[in-house]
């Protein structure tokens, strides 16, 4: 025998209702499972549960943190183990970045640099496609996370403080400015 549903039994009133509305819950008591398969079915991070305090809290996404999390779960047929440990990995990520402006600004610079950078450029040519005021800063913010993130390579490895040096797009950036670009649209 299914119990009645009453917002009022439930300590978020108004989230219950909404679990209601939309099919995510149907009697006081569903399970967690269908939380879980709600929000993978949505792609969205996996719901957290604290059960301390003989209660359950529950923390809800109802955001894409991570776009290739979501390609993974749209184009693989995986374990539920599986959605776990990749759900876990991009809150991981999600946190770290979120936790520090300094490395999401830095991830910005990159995406940046990477989109304007066609066959070998220059310093000065990147800092004019990228309409900077000038140098000061370019490598600390743009070219070194490039180049320590695998994203971009120099023309002249031997002698990286050449006049004549450049960058060009490793394999790895040229793949992440195609998923940059395809986000886009």
């Amino acid at each position: 025998m299914k119990a009645e549903y009453s917002a009022s039994n439930y300590r978020n009133p108004f989230l219950a209702t909404a679990m209601v509305n939309l099919n995510m819950i149907d009697t006081v008591g569903s399970g967690i499972l269908k939380m879980f398969l709600a929000q993978k079915k949505r792609c969205f991070p996996l719901p957290d549960y604290d059960f301390s305090n003989h209660e359950v809290r529950m923390k809800l996404y109802g955001k894409i943190l991570d776009i290739n999390y979501t390609r993974r779960l749209l184009n693989e047929d995986l374990q539920l183990s599986e959605v776990f440990e990749l759900d876990r990995k991009q809150k991981e990520e999600f946190n770290s970045h979120r936790n520090d402006p300094v490395k999401e600004q830095v991830k910005e610079q990159v995406k940046s640099l990477i989109l304007v950078l066609e066959g070998e450029k220059s310093k000065k040519e990147l800092v004019e496609l990228l309409n900077l005021k000038g140098l000061r800063n370019f490598s600390e913010n743009y070219t070194s996370p490039a180049l320590e993130g695998g994203f971009i390579e120099l023309t002249q490895p031997d002698s990286p403080n050449s006049p004549t040096q450049k960058y060009r797009l490793t394999a790895k950036g040229i793949a992440l400015k195609k998923e940059i670009m395809e986000i886009a649209r």
